[in-house]
C-alpha cells in the first residue's frame, strides 16, 4: 500500500479489510494487538500519499478544519 501509485485502490483495500475482516479477526482470535495491524495499514496508506506528494512537490489540499 505504501508503494502503490493509485491511493484510491489502497483506500479501497483498507476499507474492505475494516469492513469484512477487522472485527471478525479481533473477536475470533482474541488477540489484542490486532489493532496494530489496522493502524499499520492506515499509516502505510497515509505515509505513501504524503511521501509521494513531497517527492513530486505537489501541493497537499486539505479540508478546512483538518488541522484540528
Amino acid at each position: 500500500m505504501f508503494f502503490n501509485e493509485r491511493y484510491e485502490l489502497s483506500l479501497a483495500v483498507l476499507m474492505l479489510y475494516l469492513g469484512c475482516l477487522d472485527g471478525y479477526l479481533k473477536l475470533n482470535t482474541g488477540w489484542a494487538p490486532m489493532t496494530l495491524v489496522r493502524d499499520g495499514l492506515l499509516f502505510a496508506v497515509v505515509g505513501g500519499i504524503l511521501v509521494r506528494k513531497a517527492f513530486r512537490h505537489e501541493r497537499l489540499d486539505l479540508p478546512p478544519l483538518s488541522v484540528w
